[in-house]
């Protein structure tokens, strides 16, 4: 979207539009799979930081 429109867009932006075009199946299931995986990585960052900082 920023190559078309020459406008940047925070992540933040980016992140809201592809979980609605997640919701409309409008991209492929590749690409879905891909932030899926992103996102569990993240997840499983954030647990583990938890659990150092708490035990």
């Amino acid at each position: 979207m920023e190559k078309i429109s020459g406008i940047p867009f925070p992540p933040a932006e980016m992140d809201y539009i592809l979980v609605h075009l997640l919701g409309t199946k409008l991209i492929s299931k590749h690409i879905a799979r891909q932030v899926s995986d992103e996102i569990d990585d993240i997840v499983n960052a954030i647990l583990r930081k938890l659990k150092i900082q708490f035990h």
